[in-house]
């Protein structure tokens, strides 16, 4: 991949959305599932998936209809999308969310089909179990996606995210990143101070659709007294 190629790193709930989409939807599959009269049997694993991929997607588009959960600065955030892609930038989805069929079709419905197929998107729990999870960083998650885009300087890549453990994991392996505040403005103004500096670097001029703003407050944070642990998908927890 060409030096020149940035990677621009989002999680999802909380972050790009305001509310959390895969508690959302789990809450309203288990109750598909465990009726009154008890529970689904489904004859395979197959039918399982399919039946989750199809609600889970019809729960999405609920959860999107809702301004109380949806979309954080939508067009704010349209707009810089397409504009990384169309920079020839990479985009990357990050996020400890196990219905990523849904989070696709998030994604389709903010930019469109054709661009949404441009970003690739991580999206499943890294443990079994909720205890386990909450030790979990998204370290791993973020060198897919490096591998996956082709991306390969770590000073490529710019990761923004709600929880401050994975800002400060990220910031630890050595990667830029921002904490997303609940307004989800503030970061948006740390993606172009970032793509400023990293053209200024790279020799390239853009011009810029959306004004780049110089900010004052920047929401990164230092792991000093922090150590959390990367995990895998698997549940494995790798200290």
């Amino acid at each position: 991949m060409n030096d020149n190629t940035a990677l621009f790193l989002f999680d999802f709930d909380k972050t790009l959305v305001d509310g959390h989409s895969h508690n959302y939807i789990g809450e309203r599959l288990s109750r598909l599932i465990y009726l009154p009269s008890g529970r689904i049997n489904f004859k395979s694993h197959e039918e399982y998936e399919q039946f989750t991929r199809k609600n889970s997607i019809a729960l999405m588009k609920n959860f999107l209809a809702d301004d109380n959960l949806n979309w954080k600065n939508k067009e704010k955030i349209q707009d810089l999308m397409k504009e990384i892609l169309a920079s020839d930038h990479k985009i990357g989805i990050v996020t400890f969310n196990d219905y990523p069929d849904a989070v696709k079709y998030a994604i389709e419905q903010l930019l469109g089909k054709e661009a949404a197929d441009k970003i690739y998107i991580k999206s499943g729990l890294p443990a079994s179990s909720y205890g386990e999870i909450q030790k979990c960083n998204k370290v791993l998650y973020i060198k897919e996606v490096m591998e996956k885009t082709g991306i390969t300087n770590i000073k490529n890549v710019f990761f923004m995210d709600d929880d401050p453990k994975n800002v400060i994991a990220a910031t630890d392996f050595g990667i830029q990143a921002v904490l997303v505040g609940k307004d989800g403005i503030e970061y948006i103004n740390e993606v172009y101070n970032f793509w400023h500096k990293f053209n200024n670097g790279h020799d390239i001029f853009v011009e810029f659709n959306n004004p780049f703003i110089e900010s004052k407050d920047i929401y990164i944070l230092n792991g000093a007294g922090y150590d959390p642990v990367d995990c895998d998908i698997m549940g494995k927890i790798k200290a």
